[in-house]
């Protein structure tokens, strides 16, 4: 979303370029999107490498699968703890 809706990538990698160039930021935001963008970027190519050097037995992806939906269920439980009422 963040790479093809808002551009806030792209606009990060901008404001992260002047920084490098003047020295100073007005937009700390979108250099921290991007930051998280890349660090996406890294997480889904580990998990797709990870996954395709798994041998195929079955408990290995029972764990890949568990481990998967644990997670979700961590990130629904921050999201219902933080939510705005």
């Amino acid at each position: 979303m963040g790479l093809f809706i808002t551009h806030l990538i792209q606009t990060g990698a901008i404001a992260f370029w002047l920084l490098l160039r003047t020295g100073h930021s007005e937009q700390l935001v979108p250099i921290t999107v991007a930051l998280g963008g890349i660090g996406h970027f890294i997480l889904i190519f580990a998990t797709i490498l990870a996954t395709s050097r798994l041998n195929a037995e079955n408990r290995k992806w029972w764990k890949f699968a568990g481990g998967s939906a644990l997670s979700v269920a961590y990130f629904a439980l921050l999201v219902a703890f933080f939510e705005h009422h």
